[in-house]
């Protein structure tokens, strides 16, 4: 990520985040779980107001991977790109992104991941996406689960629950250990 976009990032993040804290009155839990950079976050999707959770409660910066329909505008495009979303082409093994996640990671970054693949309205998770696994294995990086638990309606106290790291090896060996992680903390 280069310097540029570090800067407009944070520009970004301050008053979303003073904002987001109004409205919503998030409430963090288990932000001491969080590892020093890289690191994948993986967890459910539930709102397009998910990512701005995340940039506001985590410290680090993330990129995110996105769905690509998201990068058809060019304005739109261009805010994305500029606070490090990268297109994903769902439903299929889109080999562009998954080089674009490695490299996020391999520059000492942090990823952020939705494995479901979409936003669910449900109470249960959707089938995780492979993916994740495969890329924490090859970056050599742990995978931060997280669960988000909550609407996002005025003071609502919409939650984040960061769990302990995961190691890529154990991960990649029984993928379910994530999605299992993630509903634990959708319980708390």
């Amino acid at each position: 990520m280069d310097a540029k976009n570090y800067v407009f990032y944070e520009r970004v993040k301050r008053p979303l985040k003073f904002v987001f804290d109004k409205f919503f009155c998030p409430k963090y839990i288990g932000l001491e779980n969080i590892p020093e950079k890289p690191y994948i976050l993986a967890g459910n999707h539930t709102s397009m107001l998910d990512i701005p959770l995340l940039i506001c409660g985590i410290d680090d910066q993330i990129a995110f991977m996105s769905k690509e329909e998201l990068f058809r505008n060019k304005i739109i495009a261009t805010l994305f790109k500029k606070m490090h979303a990268f297109p994903v082409k769902r439903g299929q093994r889109d080999m562009q992104a998954m080089r674009q996640a490695l490299t996020v990671l391999k520059d000492g970054d942090v990823l952020g991941i939705f494995p479901e693949g979409t936003r669910n309205k449900t109470s249960e998770l959707l089938e995780f996406q492979s993916g994740t696994e495969v890329l924490a294995k090859a970056a050599r990086v742990p995978i931060v689960p997280f669960g988000i638990v909550g609407d996002y309606g005025y003071k609502s106290r919409v939650c984040l629950c960061i769990g302990e790291p995961l190691n890529p090896i154990e991960v990649n060996k029984n993928p379910e250990i994530l999605k299992e992680s993630v509903k634990e903390l959708i319980r708390r």
